[in-house]
C-alpha cells in the first residue's frame, strides 16, 4: 500500500483566519467570473515544502527520519505572510496564492536540507525553483484565470501575520469528491 504525502509548514489559526477573510473578499470580487475556480478550504491552508506523491508504507518511517534530520539542522525562525499573486505571474492564472514577505531565506535553507535528505532515499529533487506560498484557489479555465489575474494585481493587501516555524509536518492527502482531506503523519521539530 502507499500514501499520497507532502511536507509542509502548518499555519497558525490567526493567519488562516486572515487568509480566509481575503478569500471571502476575492470570492465577492470574482462573483459571476468564477467558473472552473476551486477555493482551498481554510483547514487545508499550509505552506508546502515538498510534494512527495505516493510513498510506499514501508518507506514512511525513513521519510520521517529524513525530515527529523533536516529539521534538526535548523534553528526555529519566523516567517511573515503578506503578499498575494498568481501562477503563472502573467496571462491566465492557474493558482491564486499568498506568499512570504519575510523568512524566505531561512525557509529556503530548510527546504534545501529536506531535498538533500530525501535525495538519499532516492526521492527526486524538485525540478522548479522553490517558491513558498499558501494556495488560496486553483483555476482550470483560462477565461476565469485572466479575470482573476486582473483582480489580484489590483489588490491592496495588508500583512496576514507573523509566526514561528517550529516544525515540519508530513501529511497524508486523501482525495475526496469535495476536495482533499489531510491527516498528520509526523512532525519534525527544528532546534
Amino acid at each position: 500500500m502507499s500514501m499520497r504525502c507532502f511536507i509542509a509548514i502548518e499555519l497558525e489559526d490567526f493567519i488562516v483566519n486572515n487568509l480566509s477573510a481575503l478569500r471571502k473578499q476575492l470570492q465577492t470580487e470574482l462573483w459571476g467570473h468564477d467558473k472552473g475556480l476551486k477555493w482551498v478550504k481554510s483547514d487545508n491552508m499550509h505552506l508546502t515544502i515538498k510534494f512527495l506523491g505516493d510513498i510506499d508504507d514501508s518507506k514512511i518511517n525513513e521519510v520521517c527520519k529524513s525530515c527529523d534530520k533536516a529539521a534538526q539542522a535548523h534553528e526555529q525562525f519566523d516567517i511573515e505572510l503578506g503578499e498575494v499573486g498568481t501562477f503563472p505571474p502573467h496571462g491566465a492564472a492557474r493558482v491564486i496564492w499568498a506568499g512570504l514577505t519575510s523568512g524566505q531565506d531561512q525557509l529556503k535553507g530548510l527546504y534545501n536540507s529536506v531535498e538533500e535528505e530525501l535525495d538519499k532515499l532516492e526521492i527526486p529533487k524538485e525540478g522548479r525553483k522553490f517558491n513558498p506560498h499558501a494556495t488560496l484557489a486553483r483555476i482550470k479555465l483560462a477565461e476565469t484565470g485572466k479575470y482573476a489575474c486582473n483582480i489580484v494585481e489590483n489588490l491592496h493587501v495588508l500583512p496576514f501575520g507573523c509566526q514561528g516555524v517550529e516544525s515540519l509536518t508530513i501529511f497524508n492527502s486523501t482525495l475526496e469528491p469535495d476536495g482533499p482531506s489531510y491527516e498528520v503523519i509526523h512532525r519534525s521539530s527544528l532546534r
